[in-house]
């Protein structure tokens, strides 16, 4: 069994987004050479229509 730390993040604007994504990467990237893991940048849709689907716009997996 392992433990997942999983957080959903909304931002008005992709600017608001990517600056905190970017960031994200830089701190977990030490963790991506260890484990599986990934990082997700997507549009979600969720507010307007719960059952539309998220557009993912960048995913980073570990390496």
């Amino acid at each position: 069994m392992k433990y997942c730390v999983q957080a959903i993040i909304r931002f008005d604007t992709e600017e608001e987004a990517r600056k905190i994504f970017e960031e994200l990467k830089k701190v977990l990237k030490k963790r991506f050479e260890k484990d599986d893991a990934y990082i997700i940048l997507h549009e979600c849709y969720h507010d307007e229509e719960p059952t539309k689907p998220c557009k993912v716009i960048e995913k980073i997996y570990a390496s």
